[in-house]
């Protein structure tokens, strides 16, 4: 997941340069207890990668840079 993460990171750097930052969190490091709002998706039944823009979590189960570019550009458009 790690490897995705850094794909992504550079396919969104070509298209939004320093813009977005993307970044890998491990939650077996400090347990799911350090992140409580991963925690309470988790036994909600949402399953990894999680994926939170502007802190909020849209989209689980994949990495899909389409629907991820289509949230981002969503954002922009509403600024």
């Amino acid at each position: 997941m790690q490897e995705a993460t850094t794909m992504l990171a550079k396919e969104l750097s070509e298209t939004y340069g320093e813009k977005v930052e993307v970044k890998y969190v491990d939650t077996r490091e400090k347990g799911l207890r350090a992140f409580p709002l991963i925690a309470r998706l988790t036994e909600m039944g949402y399953p990894f990668p999680i994926i939170a823009i502007d802190g909020k979590p849209r989209l689980a189960g994949a990495i899909d840079v389409e629907q991820i570019r289509a949230i981002l550009d969503e954002g922009v458009a509403q600024s």
